[in-house]
């Protein structure tokens, strides 16, 4: 999977985030975010869940895609007869802290 025809995870060691729009409700608001993935992107919206205190923010959230939406080819030997389904799903989890320099 994470050879050159698959993630190549040698020139693409991240997968990148970026977020464009948050909406909805602040204790369960949809976050529309670019994904990079082995160079492919593509935009989601998902629901995320909100943790907030004095000094950190996290934003915790699921995206089930696949790889064929993002233009890559799950792993297959044997003909077929071993493969990854095509289904993939990325668990994150954001922290964002404040600065508390004087």
């Amino acid at each position: 999977m994470l050879g050159e025809s698959q993630l190549d995870a040698a020139s693409h060691p991240l997968i990148r985030l970026s977020s464009l729009e948050i909406t909805g409700p602040e204790w369960q608001p949809d976050v529309r975010f670019r994904v990079t993935i082995a160079g492919e992107t593509s935009v989601h919206t998902v629901p995320i869940s909100l943790d907030r205190d004095d000094s950190e923010l996290t934003a915790t959230g699921a995206l089930s895609t696949r790889f064929s939406e993002l233009g890559l080819v799950p792993y297959s030997a044997l003909g077929g007869g071993l493969r990854v389904a095509d289904e993939l799903r990325i668990r994150f989890q954001v922290k964002a802290f404040t600065d508390e320099s004087p």
